[in-house]
């Protein structure tokens, strides 16, 4: 399992600092967008626009904070990092549990029907199968499979 880095340098600070600037703002923008006046850059102070301001100035406090003093900036990183370390591990065990229990059965449902022929028949002793010639026509070159 992947730790956090409990002490991380002022280069990863600043790349965290700038991730959270692109990642709140994008989410920000995405809110903006999708507001009460779609395809609308105008202030209506909808929820969705004021949500997507406080994103904005959360994103932008966080590359603050991350280019400011590192007592500061770290156990902001770290709580983060935690947290989303958490949220990982659960995640993947949620979705590998719903492809092994949902998916994959499905799937091997339709396999059952063998088929590519991979089982012998019972009057057979061998697995060939005789090949079925077809004539050289247009009508048959436009129909390849």
């Amino acid at each position: 399992m992947q730790l956090v880095n409990k002490n991380p340098s002022a280069v990863e600070l600043h790349k965290f600092g700038w991730a959270m600037l692109a990642g709140f703002g994008l989410i920000g923008g995405l809110l903006w967008y999708v507001g009460p006046e779609p395809n609308s850059i105008a202030w209506v102070g909808a929820k969705q626009q004021k949500i997507a301001l406080g994103l904005w100035v959360l994103g932008a406090v966080l590359l603050v904070i991350s280019f400011g003093p590192r007592g500061l900036a770290r156990p902001v990183y770290v709580c983060w990092m935690s947290t989303a370390m958490l949220l990982g591990s659960i995640m993947t065990v949620a979705l590998l549990s719903f492809i092994f229990v949902v998916l994959l059965p499905f799937f091997s449902l339709i396999r059952l029907g063998d088929p590519l022929h991979i089982k012998l028949a019972p009057e057979g002793e061998s697995y060939w199968e005789e090949h079925v010639h077809h004539d050289n026509t247009l009508e048959r070159m436009s129909h390849p499979y």
